[in-house]
């Protein structure tokens, strides 16, 4: 057999004659647009009736990532990763997270970052806001730890609520900070970075209490509550990356 002839692959995937074919050389691999049919082929199978204009943004983000490896790394996707992940996307309105789905799904495709991917990095992407998503892209970028406060509004031995976010840093200037404290919540729950009582080394947590937030929710308190002698009491924590939320983040950002 000469080095040049075509080898045809069909796979008869999916319901009502969904099948695709794709014909490759030996010497080349999968193209990019080849290999992006047969990953929502082996999706199309499981999920035949759905709409299909839902997804094509994904299918852009995917064959865009594809076309910036060489066509010898490109493989076929995990079902356990492109179905679950798929079927998401679909019913996934938020632009920045279909395109974390789609840079996840192209980094399965790709042989050489295929055996980084966990299947929880999935539902973790699916379990996040869109807020979520720029917050945690927010510590990728910052790439060190990150001094966070809990601060409490105190007299006596009480304390008042619904007047500081439970959690604050300024280094998510830019954030709504009752917001950020949502978002950093749910990100915690998913532990994607380690985050525990403690200290910046050689940061000043003291400086916290000057922030322009912090002094504006501290002054409307103390005038709202004018019988009572208001201080200010803070917590100490820290944001720090951990392997599993480092790879995630290189997957799919």
């Amino acid at each position: 057999m000469p080095d040049t002839t075509n080898i045809s692959q069909n796979a008869g995937l999916g319901a009502k004659r969904n099948t695709f074919i794709a014909e490759q050389h030996n010497y080349t691999g999968l193209s990019p647009t080849d290999a992006t049919e047969m990953a929502f082929a082996i999706f199309r199978q499981y999920f035949p009736q759905l709409r299909q204009d839902a997804l094509k943004e994904v299918h852009a983000i995917v064959e865009n990532e594809l076309q910036k490896i060489p066509a010898t790394d490109i493989r076929c996707p995990s079902a356990k990763v492109v179905v679950p992940l798929l079927q998401n996307a679909s019913i996934t309105e938020e632009a920045n997270l279909r395109e974390m789905y789609g840079k996840l799904l192209a980094r399965d495709m790709n042989q050489k970052t295929s055996s980084s991917i966990h299947p929880a990095y999935v539902e973790i992407i699916n379990q996040m806001s869109s807020d979520d998503a720029e917050l945690f892209r927010r510590i990728v970028e910052i790439d060190n730890s990150i001094p966070v406060a809990g601060i409490k509004f105190v007299f006596e031995s009480q304390y008042l609520i619904n007047v500081m976010p439970h959690y604050f840093s300024p280094l998510f200037n830019g954030f709504d900070p009752w917001k950020a404290s949502i978002c950093l919540e749910n990100l915690i729950r998913l532990n994607i970075f380690h985050f525990f009582a403690g200290t910046v080394n050689r940061y000043d947590y003291n400086k916290i209490k000057q922030d322009s937030f912090v002094i504006e929710q501290f002054e409307f308190t103390k005038k709202n509550n004018p019988s009572r002698q208001i201080s200010m009491q803070l917590s100490e924590y820290v944001i720090q990356m951990n392997d599993f939320g480092r790879e995630f983040a290189r997957l799919c950002f």
